[in-house]
């Protein structure tokens, strides 16, 4: 027998004819081998890799240059449906017939429904107001610029005065020219 640390104990007592329980204890006692799920990961380049490995240290860096100063980091977007956990969810009865098709099942839409909210989260524990952006807009530089000046700008500067760095990630509204220059011109530290 080839060795292939995925097949199943059950393939392999198969194959071996010998029973699943005699099997589970050779792998367990004698060749002490544990079981591990497989875990989902993202699938990253190793140039990407690079690149976050690069930028990570870049914050580090800022942050030890700039100490007593309050790091702004945010985010967007939230699904409204519900994160299962499909290997640990269950549902106890009799019968399966017992059960109706959705209590026995894991519902999702193709396009779940979503709503696009900023938050902030400062280094120093303070969070921003949520801004709720309406239904339907795609926030493009324009958008994303007038939400800054308006709302997100006054809101720091009445909380941290010039005492601030604010972080954005790479999303294409913040990375845009136009977005680069306001925010350099408007936001200390960037």
């Amino acid at each position: 027998m080839e060795p292939n640390p995925q097949r199943s104990v059950r393939k392999i007592a198969k194959e071996a004819k010998i029973s699943r329980s005699s099997m589970q204890r050779i792998v367990k006692n004698d060749l002490q081998l544990s079981p591990y799920k497989k875990q989902s990961r993202q699938l990253i380049s190793e140039p990407s890799k690079q690149k976050r490995l690069h930028g990570g240290k870049l914050v580090l860096q800022e942050m030890e240059r700039a100490a007593g100063k309050v790091f702004i980091w945010f985010d967007e977007m939230f699904t409204l449906e519900a994160v299962t956990n499909k290997q640990n969810d269950r549902v106890y009865a009799k019968s399966s017939k017992d059960l109706s098709v959705n209590a026995r099942s894991h519902l999702k839409r193709q396009k779940p429904v979503s709503v696009m909210v900023w938050a902030s989260v400062a280094s120093d524990g303070s969070k921003s107001p949520l801004i709720v952006i309406e239904e339907g807009v795609k926030v493009d530089s324009q958008v994303y610029l007038n939400m800054l000046e308006e709302k997100v700008l006054p809101w720091l500067t009445e909380s941290f005065g010039g005492d601030f760095i604010f972080t954005q990630d790479g999303a294409p509204a913040h990375t845009a020219n136009v977005t680069q220059q306001r925010c350099k011109d408007h936001f200390p530290g960037l």
